[in-house]
């Protein structure tokens, strides 16, 4: 927390120390002394600045605590020229897809379990009985009133 407090300080960003705790990832690279720095922040730029600080002070920081071994920079970090995620696009035709295959299933199932008889080849092929007549679907003529 001093560490990081020191970093937003220096950084002259609106950050608090727990954010940039929220915002960043440390680990080794491969079981080495080797320290990857990872800031996943709104701004790119900010995140640069904050990557650069927090490795620029690393050293000073590992030899006030543990008097451990040399650290230096490998790579400067560099300003981001996409966002890492969300991948909108992605997400957006997942979503489509699998709208349209949830919708074609329910379909499907909504006609398979529909036992409604809906006309003379229904009742004849469930129940294999002659027909007899049928009544007919008559329409309403419109007249000049607009009335049957």
């Amino acid at each position: 927390d001093t560490f990081l407090g020191r970093i937003a300080d220096v950084s002259g960003l609106d950050y608090t120390a727990k954010q940039i705790s929220g915002m960043i990832s440390l680990s080794s690279l491969s079981e080495t002394e080797i320290l990857s720095v990872e800031v996943t922040c709104p701004s790119p730029t900010d995140a640069k600045i904050l990557a650069n600080l927090i490795m620029d002070s690393a050293q000073d920081e590992i030899d006030r605590i543990g008097h451990g071994g040399y650290v230096s920079v490998i790579d400067e970090a560099t300003t981001p020229q996409a966002p890492s995620s969300p991948n909108v696009e992605l997400y957006i035709i997942i979503g489509v897809l699998l709208g349209v295959l949830i919708g074609v299933g329910v379909i499907l199932i909504i006609e398979l379990l529909d036992t409604r008889i809906k006309g003379e080849d229904d009742l004849v092929s469930r129940y294999e009985l002659p027909i007899l007549g049928v009544i007919p679907t008559v329409e309403p003529i419109n007249t000049k009133g607009g009335t049957v």
